[in-house]
């Protein structure tokens, strides 16, 4: 699955969302491929200090 398709309205891209709204309920910091070139091809889950999904 590529993670660039995280956004798109298509089925890969529905379930990425879905992962990300779940990892939501967990963690405090979630970076998507959207955020930088380093994050590019993964999601960055954190329970440090942030402000949330």
């Amino acid at each position: 699955m590529r993670y660039h398709n995280w956004n798109e309205d298509s089925t890969k891209g529905k379930i990425l969302n879905r992962v990300y709204a779940s990892a939501c309920l967990s963690y405090s910091n979630i970076f998507t491929p959207d955020y930088n070139s380093a994050h590019a091809n993964h999601f960055h889950l954190d329970n440090g200090f942030g402000v949330g999904c």
